[in-house]
């Protein structure tokens, strides 16, 4: 699954991504978290990457839109 990936990147957002197509949440969420807390360019794309949408409603990735003023 992750080879038919071929635009995945590299580093710790890239990471998350590979943690969210294995189904494994809470790692994608921990890589998004220390993307965003890194100041990783990509994490602002976060809520528009359609790999993340079975994360959408975890209380985790809300919180992180509401630091990144995506939410209200």
């Amino acid at each position: 699954m992750l080879e038919q990936q071929q635009d995945i990147l590299e580093g710790v957002f890239g990471r998350a991504m590979q943690y969210a197509l294995l189904g494994e949440q809470d790692l994608a969420l921990d890589s998004l978290e220390r993307a965003f807390e890194a100041g990783d360019p990509w994490a602002i794309h976060m809520n528009w990457v359609f790999i993340y949408e079975p994360l959408h409603s975890s209380p985790r990735f809300q919180a992180m839109l509401r630091k990144m003023h995506q939410l209200p």
